[in-house]
């Protein structure tokens, strides 16, 4: 995205990370106690880093880094997204920021988010 970012994409051991905008994203705010991570890497850091949903739901469940967002090139609004995650297995999970946390939704019955609004009114909506 704005050739900058990764926004959606799948590595060698088949798990893929998909972003969509999220209005209501708050992530925390960064006061330098934590590392801080560029919402524009994100995506790339779970690639990166891990093999299967599990293992990135159980370090990104832990909070290790502080997202960080910043504007959105050539507007005035901050990057607000949140994260789908699937893997080789069939497990999924849904990451996104609430009220300054990360919250994580983790389920194989988790294959579908939109934009917004944030995941638990998609679940609601489809019930």
């Amino acid at each position: 995205a704005y050739d900058m970012c990764t926004t959606d994409g799948v590595n060698e051991a088949g798990l893929s990370a998909n972003l969509l905008w999220l209005v209501e994203s708050e992530y925390p705010a960064y006061d330098g106690s934590t590392p801080g991570l560029s919402i524009a890497a994100w995506a790339q850091y779970v690639l990166d880093c891990f093999a299967t949903v599990q293992e990135a739901v159980e370090v990104l469940a832990a909070e290790p880094f502080t997202v960080v967002t910043a504007a959105v090139p050539g507007e005035d609004r901050l990057a607000t997204l949140h994260m789908s995650l699937s893997d080789a297995r069939g497990d999924s999970a849904i990451i996104e920021y609430v009220g300054g946390r990360a919250t994580i939704h983790h389920s194989r019955a988790y294959q579908v988010m939109t934009n917004s609004p944030i995941f638990d009114q998609q679940l609601a909506v489809n019930e």
